[in-house]
């Protein structure tokens, strides 16, 4: 009789040892899974992360508003240049040369041009609708050339108009010059909060992925 309740008392043993075992393993692969789920959850995101950081460092950082600015100094140079030779022909004395002033309007016309053909930088935020000073450029280039031909019926007046845009080109163009570094000041300050963002991002996915890590590894050493 105690060699059968031996016997019985083991097999109780036993059986309640191996339902601990078979729980312990249940809980170690759950333990397992989660891990390995927390781990890609991580990754992937880290990743995206840095190829967005590797696609912002990349990008070209100021180069379209360097260019326009560059342009618009070009722009600015060739009407300076065009306003000394309308007032030395606006004095009472001056020789009527129309030579000179097409040279000079032509240089303007050409540095006009090459400026309207440049995409004005925007950026988010910036106010949207025509430019004055654009438009007053195309509005040169397009009078300036039949002002200035010898089939002009009044050379007095042509020069006189030509006198008016010209100087009304000035104001505005040193308005859309401030504009422009508005704009690249704005763009430079959004293109820094994203990549301190990124940064942000990517440090709390290393943190988690450091959570992950050591959390797999204390389970594989029990």
């Amino acid at each position: 009789m105690s060699l059968l309740r031996s016997h019985q008392g083991a097999v109780t043993q036993g059986g309640e040892m191996t339902e601990t075992w078979k729980m312990a393993r249940w809980r170690g692969r759950h333990w397992a899974s989660a891990l390995v789920v927390l781990l890609a959850l991580t990754l992937l995101p880290l990743g995206w992360v840095q190829w967005q950081q590797f696609k912002l460092l990349s990008a070209p950082t100021s180069q379209p508003f360097d260019a326009y600015v560059h342009q618009l100094g070009e722009v600015d140079n060739a009407l300076a240049r065009l306003n000394d030779q309308l007032q030395a022909a606006s004095r009472p004395n001056a020789v009527a040369s129309p030579g000179p002033l097409r040279m000079h309007s032509e240089a303007l016309t050409t540095q006009a041009r090459q400026l309207l053909d440049l995409p004005l930088p925007d950026t988010p935020g910036s106010p949207q609708g025509p430019v004055p000073a654009l438009d007053l450029l195309r509005a040169f280039t397009e009078a300036s050339d039949a002002l200035l031909s010898s089939a002009a019926p009044n050379p007095a007046d042509a020069l006189l108009q030509l006198t008016t845009m010209a100087g009304a080109l000035q104001p505005a163009l040193k308005e859309l010059a401030q504009q422009v570094e508005l704009q690249k000041a704005q763009w430079a300050q959004h293109h820094q909060q994203r990549v301190q963002h990124l940064a942000l991002m990517e440090a709390l996915f290393l943190a988690l992925l450091v959570v992950g890590a050591a959390g797999l590894v204390a389970f594989l050493v029990v």
